[in-house]
């Protein structure tokens, strides 16, 4: 994940208390980016070694105060600036080898780590989890000998086991956030989304009816715009095409789920776990072909209307995230039904990528 920008604070802080409120309760290692190592003034400077150990947290820079926040519920960190903070001064974990040498670009970026850094992140991060790797099977063998020092095997199973995927089953609570809009982190959000790959679930599992979109394949090729159907986006299409000609990967596909005026209403189903609105979120830039569903489209909740309003948080006013609409209503916890009609007479098509409900 890399943010930017004076909320930057606040997508991350998001993005931490979404994953902290998923059933398994993952453990979370934030990586600060960065070379790590200092910049000197000129060529010819020599750096005197460092003494002592890095301020606690402060290697987090400005998102310190979050990591020390959620430090309790399983938040860590880890910086290359902690990692080299007494080698910096040699040759090998200079600003030179980490983040400089081996990039092919004349002007290389000052900020982003080369070769070196990126080896010596992987060197950390291995050691990291090979010793988690190796207690873990410490762990499970002194249980299965019996020994009493160790937790039991049938505790160590207990413990592995997804909770509910009900959140209000879950009876973990979240401190207030810090920097993130009540509106998003006030509560544990679940999303569907088209874009791959996919890390909670598909938006396609969401859609009652029409039928075809379920069975469709996602294509990068255009498709009968009669029906709602799952396409790549226009504007990635090219970079798909060029990547796969070179032979290249290209693993982050950003479908959309679309269909226009002659495709129908769509018709979707949800479960709610607690009173709130319901945003449905485009693709940013989803250029010309595309039109702003909550201006094209009506929209019932459980046969009721309900139009669509521009979430103004502070997220999507002054950022340039996609564009994402919000039911006028907030939905009373339970199941719903969503009916989106599309009414623009142009023929361009409403787009999804991603719906958010709590």
């Amino acid at each position: 994940m890399s943010v930017s920008g004076p909320l930057k604070n606040a997508y991350v802080e998001e993005w931490m208390r979404n994953a902290l409120y998923l059933p398994k309760r993952p453990a979370l290692l934030m990586l600060n980016g960065g070379g790590g190592s200092r910049k000197p003034a000129s060529d010819e400077d020599i750096l005197e070694p460092r003494t002592g150990s890095p301020p606690l947290y402060g290697y987090g820079g400005d998102k310190g105060d979050l990591f020390e926040y959620y430090d309790a519920f399983g938040v860590h960190s880890q910086a290359m600036h902690e990692a080299v903070w007494k080698l910096d001064h040699l040759d090998k974990y200079n600003f030179h080898a980490l983040v400089q040498v081996g990039k092919s670009t004349p002007k290389p970026a000052k900020w982003h780590p080369g070769p070196g850094g990126h080896l010596l992140r992987a060197q950390i991060l291995a050691h990291h989890y090979l010793r988690l790797l190796d207690e873990a099977i410490i762990s499970v063998l002194a249980a299965l000998n019996g020994e009493n020092t160790m937790l039991k095997l049938e505790t160590l199973l207990e413990t592995t086991t997804p909770l509910e995927q009900d959140p209000t089953v879950n009876e973990f609570k979240l401190p207030p956030p810090l920097y993130c809009d009540d509106f998003f982190c006030g509560s544990p959000a679940s999303c569907a989304m088209t874009f791959e790959p996919i890390a909670q679930g598909s938006l396609l599992e969401l859609v009652v009816s029409p039928p075809e979109p379920k069975t469709a394949k996602p294509t990068i090729e255009s498709q009968n715009n009669s029906v709602w159907h799952t396409q790549l986006i226009t504007y990635d299409q090219n970079a798909v095409v060029n990547a796969r000609n070179r032979g290249a990967q290209y693993l982050d596909m950003k479908y959309v789920l679309q269909g226009n005026k002659y495709a129908g209403p769509l018709v979707l189903g949800v479960k709610t776990h607690k009173k709130h609105h319901m945003l449905f979120c485009q693709p940013p830039g989803s250029g010309q072909n595309q039109a702003p569903i909550g201006r094209n489209s009506s929209v019932l909740v459980d046969g009721k209307d309900s139009p669509f309003e521009l979430e103004d948080s502070f997220y999507l006013t002054h950022t340039i995230r996609a564009p994402c609409w919000a039911t006028k209503h907030q939905l009373e916890p339970g199941n719903h039904t969503i009916t989106i009609t599309p009414t623009n007479a142009d023929g361009k098509y409403i787009s999804l990528s991603a719906v958010i409900w709590f």
